[in-house]
């Protein structure tokens, strides 16, 4: 799935649930907002009141958390030489209950459809 998916995805989702629905324009902007959101927050420029943590973190109740991680630098070995790689950080992503859950209802559709179109 990519932008373009995404935004048609929900413009047809919004029709059926706003009444006038939305334009394309309206479903991009507020994607736009989205993205601007999480990334605002995972680079510390929107902080929770309750917020402790060093690195900071956007928890998005029931689909999942995204947390800025810290790796440790560590040393590579490319064409027989040594490559040094600093300390970075990367963002992980720990899915919520209703996602795990929505994925394995996806997953186990897929092995009962396999199942069933299996020869015997």
């Amino acid at each position: 799935m990519n932008t373009t998916n995404l935004r048609d995805h929900m413009y047809n989702r919004a029709a059926q649930v706003f009444d006038p629905p939305l334009t394309r324009s309206d479903v991009t902007t507020i994607i736009d907002l989205l993205l601007d959101g999480l990334t605002a927050g995972l680079t510390g420029h929107i902080r929770g009141e309750d917020d402790e943590e060093e690195l900071p973190r956007v928890l998005l109740r029931s689909f999942g958390t995204f947390k800025v991680v810290q790796r440790k630098g560590r040393t590579y070995r490319v064409r027989g030489k040594d490559v040094e790689v600093g300390d970075r950080y990367t963002i992980t992503f720990s899915p919520g209950a209703e996602l795990t859950r929505a994925l394995k209802d996806y997953t186990d559709s897929i092995v009962e459809d396999e199942e069933d179109g299996a020869p015997e």
